[in-house]
């Protein structure tokens, strides 16, 4: 894909993309002709699109969103047993204090 094409520098610029995109689907197309021996003929944009159409890794999604949690959980009861311990040192210390 020509660089002008995905390559946007203080501003977007819709002209030069689609130029660049339609060579770029052209040489696609016939590469895939090769490569397939003529069988097909699909384009990037195509390919692309048909990738899109349906939700992919759907279950990656759910076990990340669980390691995820599971690294959250452990951090907040490290910091609160942490802070707890804390807070229970501070308590014996007062009482330490009152007592003498």
């Amino acid at each position: 894909m020509p660089l002008a094409s995905v390559l946007h520098k203080g501003s977007y610029s819709k002209g030069n993309r689609e130029g660049g995109i339609t060579a770029y689907d052209q040489d696609i197309s016939e590469y895939m002709l090769q490569r397939s021996g003529g069988k097909s003929d699909v384009s990037w944009s195509k390919q692309m699109s048909n990738r899109r159409k349906t939700p992919a890794r759907m279950r990656r999604k759910s076990f990340l969103e669980q390691q995820f949690l599971g690294k959250c959980l452990a951090y907040v009861q490290l910091t609160l047993s942490t802070e707890l311990l804390f807070i229970l040192r501070i308590i014996a210390r007062r009482d330490t204090v009152r007592n003498a």
